[in-house]
């Protein structure tokens, strides 16, 4: 499992630096303070939810009998009620009874409405060299 982990972070955070390169270029030219990158990037649509199929399934059950634990952050709930309504919504349309099997459909399938971390970590993910240290970024 930690492995998986692992993985998940590493293709998250090569996904942030991506979105934040394109939106680097799409402000080429003009004054763009690092943090506003930081922000523009946490803002943007994300690939997935960076969750395994098990690990989802046994915490959207949890979300869904409203027993998350109660060190679950703002974001993360943000990110179980996005998907669960995905899961709905997928349940519904394609007549699926079976919540992981919705749940591998929509992880494998949908992307997440923005990057469900914080603003520090994604300031320690982007503010390696080769993302900090591009034109147009201002520290």
């Amino acid at each position: 499992m930690g492995n998986t982990n692992r993985v998940f972070r590493m293709q998250r955070d090569l996904d942030m630096r991506i979105a934040a390169r394109k939106i680097m270029n799409r402000h080429r030219g003009e004054d763009l303070p690092f943090g506003r990158l930081v922000d523009l990037t946490l803002e943007s649509a994300a690939p997935g939810y960076y969750l395994s199929a098990d690990y989802a399934v046994r915490m959207l059950s949890q979300y869904r009998r409203g027993l998350l634990p109660e060190s679950t952050g703002e974001l993360k709930v943000l990110m179980w009620r996005e998907l669960s309504g995905r899961v709905d919504d997928v349940m519904r349309h394609y007549r699926i009874g079976d919540l992981a099997t919705a749940v591998r459909y929509v992880l494998a399938l949908g992307d997440a409405s923005r990057f469900f971390v914080s603003r520090d970590v994604a300031t320690r993910i982007l503010a390696r060299p080769w993302v900090a240290g591009g034109k147009g970024v201002r520290r």
